[in-house]
């Protein structure tokens, strides 16, 4: 295929990429039997993306995009979707929930009409306390196993921008090319889980652990 195909190509299947990864994190968690869901995002810093929007985290404001993703507790993602920076977390839990017995997030999950929905698909979802609903004085600990789990997603999203993206999605522009750029690492780390849970009956999901 010509270059304009590669380009038409790479703008055109982000949302099919969001289905198949739902598809396969379906038929990993048949087979997984995974106790946890994991929600969180991540930046894809770029200031030069055209379609970049200002967004907010932990850290502060940054230009860029969202990658939103859920994780079990082996780091395997299980959803994912990409979006512009300024789309809050709330605003795709439904993306990523998933049938597991419990789940956890930050404040930005910290919802009720999110944790009922969780409720409804069977998921237990525990989330760090949103100061915001009942004030800083009202402020609750987070608990111990979330601090515990959280770490989980927080390394998965880490693997993928460094060791498989390799921090490169500036060198795609455009919210669908970022976002196909993107879930197509996601779905790689899935198929390499995949692997190595058929392989070794453990599902890593870094190559190098990978028997072949």
């Amino acid at each position: 295929p010509s270059k304009r195909s590669l380009d038409r190509w790479k703008k055109s299947i982000d949302y099919e990429l969001q289905q198949i990864i739902a598809l396969v994190g379906n038929n990993y968690l048949k087979i997984s039997k995974s106790e946890w869901g994991l929600l969180d995002s991540t930046p894809l810093r770029d200031e030069n993306d055209p379609d970049a929007t200002i967004g907010y985290n932990s850290q502060g404001p940054f230009v860029g995009f969202k990658l939103h993703m859920s994780c079990d507790e082996h780091e395997v993602p299980l959803r994912a979707v990409v979006t512009q920076a300024h789309v809050h977390d709330s605003q795709k839990a439904d993306e990523l929930l998933v049938p597991t017995p419990n789940g956890g997030g930050d404040a930005g999950y910290d919802s009720k009409k999110i944790k009922q929905r969780a409720k409804e698909i069977g998921m237990k979802l525990i989330t760090t306390h949103n100061p915001r609903r009942e004030g800083k004085e009202n402020k609750r600990k987070t608990p111990k196993i979330l601090r515990k789990m959280r770490v989980v997603i927080e390394q998965c999203n880490g693997f993928i921008k460094s060791q498989v993206m390799k921090h490169s999605w500036n060198l795609v522009k455009g919210l669908k090319a970022k976002a196909t750029f993107a879930l197509t690492a996601v779905l790689a780390v899935q198929a390499i889980a995949l692997y190595n849970l058929e392989l070794c009956g453990y599902p890593s999901i870094r190559i190098m652990e990978a028997r072949i």
